[in-house]
């Protein structure tokens, strides 16, 4: 197993979708998880202190935990699998969900800050895109046991219930942040009003940046402080978001607007990339608790992020063998490899921070497009430097 590209690590990863020197560190993180009253979480000694042969090792108990976010399989399933029974495997993995979460999303899940932040910036500063930080969308997930007198607040235009969370990613494919569970029926304009994140862009408080200059035709340059995100056109018209403004006419606004539909390609991406690797998000969650299936998302985003850093993912902007002045070829990400093995659940069309509040009664569906004064002005610069830098010949992909 120490040689990763050897077969059984290679059938080892693709059945649980980490590499083995990933999945010893995470047996060791579980181990070490205590209680409040300072008793492990996962127990293998007996309260005599010697093995008690009717529990579980951690190692079975983070594998059970691994093979059903990677198949989505019932807990009957796994527990056979396993030879450990539907309880426990039921048991392991909320448990295992929720703590991870918890304690783990702070460390792989974060808004990139100082030296970080400037690399990520300068990717998007290649891509025409000069001070982006980050690239936003929507996802739903399939909430197959939602309680009825939630069912109208979660069904919106999928036809039946989900929950949604609102993700930022950066081009290297890295999750920035993500909301809590929120109610499918929920519009991205209402969903952006609750992120943590958003607000903290909006304010100042995270992306904070060094001054950078925006090209202009005449030779000059404007200095702008704040960076930005790109998204579609179903968000507000905040300066933090530049959006995909489908009814530009003008040659320089078209052209921008182009180019950051194909850029902003990669949020997408990463949920395509989560579905695959994680199935327990592409089929029905057989979950009531809406917090669990939150946790289950977060987990995910985070083995995601652990991922990244194991493949050298967030290095990749910095290696020129990556980049190109034409379009890709692909877009498809060597992240995961299918298990032919497994039979994939039934298909569905298609925090920010752990704990984001939740907003109680009928969610409200906001419908009144909000356009800040800076929105247009910064929009403006923006597109006038992506001129400059196409006219030069000088953008460039990332493949």
């Amino acid at each position: 197993m120490n040689d990763e590209d050897s077969r059984n690590s290679r059938l080892f990863r693709r059945r649980y979708r980490v590499r083995f020197s990933r999945f010893k560190s995470l047996v060791e993180d579980t181990k070490s998880w205590l209680k409040p009253d300072g008793s492990p979480v996962f127990a293998r000694l007996s309260a005599a202190g010697i093995d008690d042969a009717k529990t579980v090792f951690v190692e079975i108990k983070v594998m059970i935990v691994l093979r059903w976010l990677a198949t989505g399989a019932s807990f009957d399933l796994i527990g056979e699998l396993s030879e450990t029974g539907e309880t426990t495997a039921r048991v392991t993995c909320i448990t295992w969900v929720t703590e991870f979460a918890r304690r783990r999303w702070t460390d792989f899940v974060y808004p990139p800050e100082g030296e970080e932040l400037k690399k990520v910036m300068k990717v998007f500063d290649r891509l025409g895109i000069t001070g982006a930080a980050f690239s936003m969308d929507a996802v739903h997930v399939h909430w197959a046991r939602c309680p009825v007198t939630r069912s109208n607040f979660c069904t919106g235009k999928e036809g039946y219930p989900t929950l949604a969370f609102n993700v930022a990613v950066t081009h290297s494919k890295r999750i920035i942040a993500a909301t809590s569970a929120q109610y499918g029926a929920r519009n991205d304009k209402t969903l952006v009003k609750y992120d943590a994140f958003i607000d903290d862009v909006r304010s100042g408080k995270s992306l904070k940046t060094q001054p950078f200059r925006l090209r202009k035709k005449d030779g000059t340059c404007s200095e702008e402080t704040k960076a930005y995100g790109i998204c579609d056109g179903g968000y507000h018209r905040w300066a933090c978001l530049q959006a995909v403004e489908k009814l530009a006419s003008d040659h320089d606004g078209a052209g921008f607007c182009k180019r950051i539909e194909s850029v902003r390609k990669d949020v997408e991406n990463v949920f395509g990339i989560m579905k695959m690797r994680s199935r327990v998000l592409f089929g029905k969650f057989l979950l009531l608790d809406q917090k669990v299936v939150s946790d289950v998302f977060h987990s995910c985003c985070i083995i995601h992020n652990m991922c990244q850093i194991d493949e050298g993912w967030d290095a990749r902007g910095e290696d020129e063998r990556f980049w190109s002045r034409e379009a890709p070829d692909s877009v498809a990400s060597p992240f995961y490899e299918l298990d032919d093995e497994i039979i994939a659940p039934e298909t569905v069309d298609d925090h920010t921070f752990v704990g984001a509040p939740e907003v109680p009664g009928a969610p409200e569906v906001t419908l009144i497009q909000e356009v800040e004064s800076e929105y247009h002005d910064l929009r403006k610069r923006i597109v006038e430097n992506f001129a400059v830098k196409r006219d030069e010949r000088s953008l460039q992909w990332m493949r």
